[in-house]
C-alpha cells in the first residue's frame, strides 16, 4: 500500500519539473495566434505577446522538488507492514530515518525560501531598460531605494544639482533623484515580487498529539502522533510561482515607464517656468510702455492738446496692463511651485532663489523628422511591453486553473502510536484525496480567460494609440518648429524694425510719442507670443523623444490601458484547483 501512495507521490512530482513545457509554452489559443502573426497590427520586429522570460526561480523550485520526492520514496521504500496495517521499523530503521526526514524537510525548507523578496534585481533591470540609446539624458539616474529605508530628507546629490542654476536636463535628474512618486513607483515592484514569492512557498505541515487515557487505573495513556501534509499545494507551489513570474516583469516595464515619463514632466515643467518668466518680464515692460503712455497723455490732456477720449484709451489700456501684469506674476508662482513639486523640493524661507541658467533657446533652423517614428515607438513602448507580460501571466494562470481544477487534493501523513502496553511507537501512514466532482474552479478559469481577452482587447487598443500618438507627436512638433522659426525669422526682426523705424520717425518729428509707445507695445506683444511658441516647441519635443524612449506622455488619441492582474495566490482553502 505504501508503495502505491509514493508512487503516486512521485508521479505528481514529476509534473512539477515538466512545467515550463505547459505553463511556460505559448498559448494554443487560436486568436493569440494570430496575436503574434498579426503585421498589420504591430511592427514586423516588435515582440509578440505571451513571449516574456519565464520566473527564474520556478525551475529550480521544481528540480528541488523532485529531488526531494525521489529521496524520501528511496529511503522510506524499506519500511514494512505490519499485519495490522501499522508499519513497524527496528530500532536502527528508526535512527536513521529520523536522519533522512531531517535532510528532507531542510531541503524542503531550502526549496521554498529560494526565491529573495529584494527588489534590487529589479532595480537593475530597470536601468538596463533605460540605457537604450533612444532614452533621455540621465534616465538612468534615478534614486537607489533597494535596500534603503524611507528617509523624510532630499536626496544629497540634488543639493548639489539645486545650489547651480537649472537647464532642462539638471532638472530632469534632480527630479528622477527624489521625486517622492518615482520612489513610490519603484518600491511598488517589491509589492508584486513579494506576491509572486508567497504564491511559490511550500504549506507547513499539521502536527496533532493525542492522548488517550488507559482502559485501567493507573495505566501509562496512550499516545497517538500524527503529521499531515497537503502534497497536492506544495506540487502547485511552485507552478503558481511560474504563472506569476511574467507579472515581475510587467512592474518593471511600467517602472521604467513611470521614469520617462517623470523626466518628460520635469522638463515640461521646466520649459513652462521659463516661459512664464519671460512673459512676465514682458509684460512688466508693457505695463512700464503704457504707463509712461498715460503719463505723456495727461499732461497733453492738461495742456489741452488731447481731447478727454484720448486720457480715458490710455487709463483703460493701462490698467487692463496692471490686470495682465498681475496675472502673469500669478503664473509665476504657480509653475514655479508644480515644478519645485516635480522635483521634490520643499524650500525654506532662508534657502536662496532657484535661478534657471537661461532663457529658452531658440529653434533649430532644420529638424530631423523620423520617418519611422510610429513603428520604433511600438517597438519601444514600455507600455506594450508590460501588457504583453501580464497577458502571459494571464494565460499562465487560466492553463494552471483549468488543469489544476481536474487534480484531486491529496493529502499524506504519518501516524505514531503507542499502546499502554507497548515500549515503543507503531508507524503507520495516511492518504486523504478529494476527488474533483462539482467544484474544479470552472468560475476562476473563466474569470481568468475573460479577463485575458479583455486585456487583449486593450492590448490592440493601445497599439492603436500608441501609433496614433507618434503622428500627432509629429505633426505637433512639425507645426510648433514651423511657428517658432517664422517669429524667430520673420516676425521678431520686422516688428524689431518698425520699432527702431518708429523711433527714427519720432526724432524727426514725423510721429507722436503715442505713435511710437504704440510700436513698443507691438513689439512686446509679438515677443511674447515668440516666447509661448519656444515653450510650445520645446515641450512638444521633449512629449516626441518620451514616445521614442518608450513612454507615451500625451493623452489626445485615448487614455492608457487598464493593466490589472488576475490574483497572483490561489484562493484560500484550496489544495489543488479545486
Amino acid at each position: 500500500m505504501h508503495r502505491i501512495g509514493f508512487a503516486i507521490l512521485l508521479a505528481l512530482g514529476a509534473l512539477c519539473t515538466r512545467r515550463e513545457s505547459a505553463a511556460a509554452a505559448p498559448s494554443r489559443n487560436a486568436r493569440l495566434d494570430r496575436a503574434r502573426t498579426d503585421r498589420g497590427t504591430r511592427p514586423e520586429n516588435a515582440r509578440p505577446p505571451y513571449t516574456g522570460p519565464v520566473g527564474r526561480q520556478g525551475p529550480k523550485r521544481a528540480s528541488l522538488v523532485s529531488i526531494v520526492t525521489l529521496y524520501l520514496k528511496s529511503r522510506f521504500a524499506g519500511l514494512r507492514l505490519s499485519s495490522g496495517g501499522m508499519r513497524e521499523a527496528s530500532m536502527f530503521g528508526r535512527e536513521r530515518s529520523k536522519g533522512q526526514a531531517a535532510i528532507g524537510i531542510a531541503l524542503f525548507a531550502l526549496a521554498s525560501g529560494c526565491a529573495s523578496s529584494s527588489i534590487k534585481s529589479d532595480e537593475r533591470r530597470v536601468r538596463e531598460l533605460l540605457r537604450a540609446p533612444s532614452a533621455p539624458e540621465h534616465s538612468a539616474s534615478f534614486a537607489r531605494v533597494a535596500e534603503r529605508d524611507v528617509e523624510a530628507g532630499q536626496d544629497a546629490e540634488a543639493k548639489k544639482l539645486l545650489r547651480e542654476p537649472l537647464d532642462a536636463d539638471r532638472a530632469a535628474r534632480i527630479a528622477l533623484l527624489q521625486n517622492r512618486e518615482l520612489r513610490a513607483a519603484l518600491r511598488d515592484m517589491g509589492v508584486t515580487r513579494g506576491q509572486v514569492l508567497q504564491a511559490g512557498l511550500l504549506p507547513n505541515p499539521e502536527v496533532g498529539v493525542e492522548l488517550v487515557p488507559g482502559h485501567e487505573a493507573g495505566s501509562r495513556p496512550e499516545i497517538e502522533l500524527h503529521v499531515e501534509w497537503d502534497v497536492m499545494s506544495a506540487i502547485l507551489a511552485p507552478l503558481h510561482e511560474s504563472a506569476a513570474a511574467p507579472l515581475i516583469d510587467a512592474v518593471r516595464y511600467e517602472a521604467a515607464s513611470a521614469v520617462v515619463a517623470l523626466g518628460f514632466e520635469a522638463r515640461e515643467a521646466f520649459y513652462a517656468l521659463q516661459a512664464a518668466e519671460e512673459r512676465a518680464a514682458i509684460a512688466l515692460q508693457m505695463q512700464q510702455a503704457l504707463a509712461a503712455s498715460l503719463e505723456a497723455t495727461r499732461a497733453m490732456h492738461t495742456a489741452g492738446n488731447l481731447p478727454e477720449l484720448a486720457l480715458a484709451q490710455e487709463e483703460l489700456a493701462n490698467g487692463r496692463a496692471l490686470v495682465v501684469l498681475d496675472e502673469v506674476r500669478l503664473g509665476v508662482e504657480l509653475e514655479r511651485e508644480r515644478f519645485l513639486s516635480l522635483l521634490g523640493v520643499e524650500r525654506e524661507p532662508n534657502d536662496p532663489p532657484l535661478t534657471l541658467a537661461s532663457t529658452l533657446s531658440t529653434v533649430p533652423e532644420a529638424h530631423d523628422v523620423d520617418a519611422e517614428l510610429a513603428e520604433h515607438a511600438l517597438q519601444a513602448s514600455f507600455e506594450l511591453q508590460a501588457i504583453r507580460h501580464r497577458l502571459e501571466a494571464l494565460e499562465r494562470q487560466a492553463g494552471m486553473a483549468r488543469t489544476a481544477g481536474w487534480l484531486p487534493d491529496l493529502e499524506v501523513g504519518v501516524i505514531a502510536l503507542r499502546e499502554p502496553e507497548d515500549d515503543h511507537f507503531r508507524v503507520g501512514g495516511s492518504l486523504r484525496v478529494g476527488v474533483p466532482l462539482f467544484n474544479r474552479d470552472q468560475g476562476t478559469a473563466s474569470a481568468l480567460e475573460a479577463e485575458r481577452d479583455a486585456l487583449l482587447e486593450r492590448y490592440y487598443q493601445a497599439i492603436a494609440e500608441v501609433r496614433a500618438g507618434a503622428r500627432i507627436a509629429l505633426a505637433k512638433v512639425r507645426s510648433a518648429h514651423a511657428r517658432a522659426l517664422r517669429y524667430q525669422t520673420t516676425i521678431v526682426p520686422a516688428q524689431q524694425r518698425l520699432a527702431e523705424q518708429s523711433l527714427l520717425h519720432y526724432n524727426a518729428m514725423q510721429i507722436g510719442v503715442l505713435d511710437l509707445l504704440r510700436a513698443l507695445r507691438d513689439r512686446l506683444e509679438v515677443q511674447m507670443a515668440y516666447a509661448e511658441t519656444q515653450r510650445e516647441y520645446w515641450s512638444e519635443l521633449a512629449a516626441l523623444r518620451a514616445l521614442r524612449a518608450g513612454q507615451r506622455v500625451r493623452g489626445e488619441s485615448g487614455h492608457s490601458p487598464t493593466t490589472r492582474s488576475a490574483p497572483i495566490m490561489p484562493s484560500p482553502g484550496r489544495a489543488g484547483g479545486h
